[in-house]
């Protein structure tokens, strides 16, 4: 019986990491053909190997994934720091002078 399950792939320094959601199991390798071959594998073997009623616990629990937007003050004050630097340079003075109003021709 074959069931569709999540593989959440991001990017690591050095690699990349996998993780399925629904039964929290995660793994690593250097590409992302590899990481998902290697979460393959480990998701067909928690099957054979975990006890109905672990698996029970894992998929009776409902998952569901959804874009999330928040502030994060950290990344925002680094920016707000990297802009007010960048603003003084030569190379930001001239980009801005390209910018010309809406409906503005020369």
């Amino acid at each position: 019986m074959k069931k569709p399950l999540t593989a959440v792939i991001r990017k690591e320094q050095g690699g990349f990491s996998a993780l399925c959601p629904e039964i929290d199991i995660a793994s690593q390798d250097d590409t992302i053909e590899e990481v998902k071959t290697n979460l393959k594998e480990a998701v067909e073997l928690f099957f054979e190997c975990a006890s109905k009623e672990e698996i029970g616990n894992r998929l009776g629990q409902e998952s569901y994934i959804s874009a999330l937007e928040v502030e994060v003050a950290q990344i925002a004050a680094a920016l707000r720091t990297r802009c007010d630097v960048d603003s003084s340079s030569k190379r930001i003075q001239d980009n801005s002078a390209q910018w010309q109003p809406r409906g503005h021709a020369e």
